[in-house]
């Protein structure tokens, strides 16, 4: 598995952090936490590492987050 991470601009200007897990499958989850949660968290990291059984998994903060 390869791990990137990266940071996205909305067209509003704000900024979004993210993580992509690519073990080369031909799907892609995207996984975005709760309010009280961010992508770093382990809760959040396991299920995103648990998914890349299946696909490549996309995990994203949400606004005010990372």
């Amino acid at each position: 598995m390869v791990e990137e991470t990266g940071i996205f601009r909305t067209a509003d200007g704000t900024r979004l952090a993210w993580t992509l897990r690519r073990t080369g499958a031909r799907r892609l989850i995207v996984v975005s936490p709760g309010v009280l949660l961010d992508r770093g968290g382990p809760e959040h990291r396991l299920l995103a590492e648990r998914l890349c059984g299946i696909a490549d998994a996309l995990t994203l903060d949400a606004r005010g987050h990372g």
